[in-house]
């Protein structure tokens, strides 16, 4: 064999187990050199060939392939490849919903079948019934849950031994997210040991938790929190009083104690009481801790650790140990008051395949060996030890489907099972074990329950971490029912009065209302702060543009208080006034003046293409615009051109009669992808150009004098907008600044903002730069540009 062979020999083993999705290497020694036939289950990635009698199959197992044992020939001689069983699952879903019911996705991205189970956590505050399915490698299935409640909610998805768990916010009505708490219920045979838990947020600044059972170690303990301050009462006689707040938290207790903990990168902690003094630190990769006793200062200890990779720590109780944890290996040595200790271990696992091997020193040798294999809901354990002379083993095994799990462990002299059950608020275990003391039994089970905290409660104690704003909305000086307010993603209809209430964030708000279907009226926006308190919302009146054809036309492009295209039998909602409709195709131009609440069809007739031509007529000259952004406002010149020009393929905006020759002013459409087919006609002459749209082109332009400023010092804004805006405004933290236009097409926006006290509270700082974030926007109609600035500030 060459040596080339012998330093594959190694990859012949290896190569005989396959993972699903990955590419596989096999290696082929002793066959005939060039091409070679190849008989493969699995696609090839390369063609083999051999080379000093040796050849390489590279082959990708796909991704769902079933486990089992495949067969791969190369050259007539084959080898046995198996596949892994690897169950996997991904699971989508929102993180935030408004309603009562949670829309998600799964799927199998394993390549076995695959049972799964989805149910709410106990400590959940919100239910829904729990949901099961089967899923085949690869199927992917929507899952709707019905919910009940609002809050926060948590739940598991569970599949085979796997368990994915989940968060959902499901706001309540107006967008909040209520406060919910959450309770339990346990009891357990033989006993007595009863049990009942509450907790939870009464607002953004109060909580409250309590305690109380009856059985051995049980007692009541009531805690309640406001804002920074916490107190707790309890019996057996107990009391804690505290203050928390961001770096900082201290704690009197009685049986007396005193502790608290300072820092935020670096966290420094104390604890005092009569029996000992305890110090500690945490920051930068370490940590340290040292404990004293006061009637026993021979028994101090103390631990440094570092964390991260590797994982170190040095400690001393009663004695000096080290250690070290770098997986997949971890150890410690160490000598204390009964001699000296050695504990190395190695553990890992592979596929559905886990294993531990620990060895040392601890008055005598000691050897232990774990392997465990899991698959499909079934669990097998295996443990054998050997220390000072004594063999021990063990056996267990599990098995989980869904809400249902059961265990076994068996040792010499030892028996013990469990059943557990647990499915939305319920949980029961039972236990059994049998040994030195016999038979032994015990029942447990745990119920748990919501009570939803009253609004009332909750604004009075600090209210949510949203505000509730309440308002209304008119049309023609009329309350409008049903109209649709929306802020960000929360929204709420109103009701027969046109009241609502919306539960917003504490900053500013963009607030818009939207009348409903039946319901002639535009939209209404508004910017509103906490402070300001009740909000009016008057929709603006709205006529109906209904457009009919005659002809081989497609549509218009309307032009007037608002341009859009509009398709031939097509509606729009615009506001009144006067419009152009310009035909797309041969046709004549249509004026029409829309009156408040008026509906109308307006008809237009297009002609078919003039076919006439001069043959000896001279060619246009026209200037093309290099590239545009869907809305830009464009210009075409033609030189030399008379009366009759007609731009084609936008909506005219402008003509103009510059230096150069007539000046045609346009807006893209905003619908235009890729290029944008323009042509100038005049009489029977015609030049086209498919001119390039680019999303990208940014479309708002802000310039800002001076470029750094100071405190108490005007700022002059120029926000350029290269599409037709109606309007435009800029934004510094809180505060809204409108812009002024100034004559021109396309249009530019001006304004002054003054630096106060007030705005300067909104600075930020990377390293050296101080500045001001700014949010500008333009709007033509209800379609919108938004941008982001920065304003540096000098120190």
């Amino acid at each position: 064999m060459t040596p080339k062979a012998l330093l594959l020999l190694p990859f012949l083993l290896l190569a005989l187990a396959a993972r699903p999705g990955e590419v596989l290497v096999l290696p082929f020694a002793g066959l005939p050199e060039g091409s070679l036939e190849a008989d493969s289950p699995f696609p090839l990635l390369l063609p083999p060939e051999a080379r000093e009698g040796v050849a390489l199959a590279v082959l990708l197992v796909p991704p769902h392939t079933p486990p089992g044992v495949y067969r791969v020939c190369l050259g007539g001689v084959c080898k046995e490849v198996a596949v892994e069983a690897r169950p996997g699952l991904s699971a989508h879903f929102p993180e935030e919903v408004l309603g009562r019911e949670l829309v998600g996705r799964l799927k199998n991205t394993g390549n076995v079948p695959l049972r799964v189970h989805l149910s709410p956590l106990p400590q959940s505050g919100v239910g829904f019934p729990p949901v099961a399915l089967a899923l085949a490698p690869g199927e992917e299935r929507e899952v709707a849950l019905a919910l009940e409640g609002a809050g926060e909610g948590w739940f598991q998805v569970d599949y085979g031994e796997g368990r994915l768990l989940r968060r959902v916010r499901v706001l309540g009505e107006g967008g909040v997210v209520p406060y919910v708490l959450r309770g339990w219920a346990e009891g357990a045979y033989p006993g007595p040991a009863l049990s009942l838990a509450l907790e939870g947020p009464l607002s953004r600044e109060a909580g409250v938790a309590f305690r109380g059972g009856l059985g051995e170690g049980e007692g009541f303990r009531l805690a309640l929190a406001l804002g920074p301050y916490r107190l707790a009462l309890g019996l057996p006689l107990a009391a804690e009083a505290g203050y928390r707040e961001e770096g900082l938290e201290v704690r009197a207790a009685y049986p007396w104690a005193l502790e608290g903990r300072f820092g935020r990168e670096e966290v420094y902690a104390f604890r005092l009481s009569p029996e000992a003094l305890g110090l500690g630190y945490a920051g930068r990769g370490f940590s340290a801790g040292l404990s004293l006793p006061f009637a026993r200062p021979e028994g101090l200890s103390f631990r440094l650790e570092r964390y991260g990779e590797p994982h170190l720590y040095a400690r001393w109780e009663g004695g000096p140990y080290v250690g070290f944890a770098s997986p997949p290996w971890r150890g410690e040595a160490g000598l204390g008051p009964s001699g000296p200790s050695l504990l190395l271990a190695f553990g890992g696992g592979e596929g559905g395949l886990s294993y531990l091997l620990e060895g040392g020193y601890r008055g005598s040798p000691f050897l232990a060996l774990g392997l465990g294999y899991g698959f499909g809901g079934l669990g097998l354990s295996f443990r054998g030890s050997l220390e000072g002379g004594r063999v021990g083993l063990a056996l267990g095994g599990s098995f989980r489907e869904g809400p249902l799990e059961a265990r076994a462990w068996l040792a010499p002299g030892n028996l013990a099972a469990s059943l557990a059950f647990a499915e939305g608020p319920y949980a029961l275990r039972l236990e059994g074990r049998s040994g030195g003391r016999g038979l032994e039994a015990r029942l447990e089970g745990a119920y748990a329950f919501r009570l939803p905290v009253p609004e009332g409660l909750t604004l009075a104690l600090g209210g949510y971490e949203e505000v509730p704003l309440e308002g209304e909305v008119r049309h023609l000086g009329r309350p409008v029912a049903s109209a649709r307010v929306l802020a960000g993603e929360r929204w709420v209809e109103t009701d027969e009065k046109g009241r609502f209430r919306l539960y917003v964030p504490r900053s500013r708000t963009r607030v818009r209302a939207e009348g409903p279907p039946s319901l002639l009226a535009l939209p209404a926006e508004a910017s509103w702060r906490p402070e300001e308190g009740f909000l009016r919302l008057e929709l603006p009146p709205a006529a109906l543009l209904v457009l009919a054809c005659e002809g081989p036309g497609k549509g218009a492009y309307v032009l007037g208080p608002v341009s859009l295209p509009l398709d031939c039998g097509g509606r729009a909602v615009l506001p009144p006034g006067a419009y152009r409709l310009l035909p797309l195709g041969g046709g004549e131009e249509v004026r029409v003046d829309l009156a408040p609440e008026e509906k109308r069809e307006v008809l237009l007739r297009f002609l078919p293409p003039a076919r006439e031509a001069l043959e000896e007529a001279r060619p246009l000259e026209v200037e093309w615009p290099k590239v545009l952004a869907p809305g830009e406002v464009g210009r075409v010149v033609v030189k030399g051109a008379g009366e009759g020009v007609r731009l084609l393929g936008a909506p005219l905006l402008a003509r103009e009669e510059g230096e150069g020759g007539l000046v045609l002013l346009f807006q893209t459409p905003w619908e235009a992808e890729g290029g944008l087919p323009l042509a100038v006609e005049e009489g029977g002459r015609r030049v086209e150009r498919l001119v390039p749209v680019d999303p990208r082109r940014p479309l708002l332009e802000l310039t800002l004098s001076p470029p750094r400023a100071r405190a108490g010092e005007v700022v002059e804004v120029r926000l350029l907008a290269r599409f037709p805006a109606h309007g435009a405004e800029v934004e510094v933290g809180d505060r809204v600044f409108p812009l002024s236009p100034l004559p021109g097409l396309p249009p530019t926006f001006t304004g002054r903002v003054l630096l106060t006290e007030e705005l300067l509270r909104e600075v930020r700082e990377e390293g050296p730069l101080r500045y001001l974030t700014l949010r500008y926007r333009a709007w033509q109609g209800e379609r919108g540009v938004e941008g982001r600035g920065r304003l540096p500030l000098a120190r």
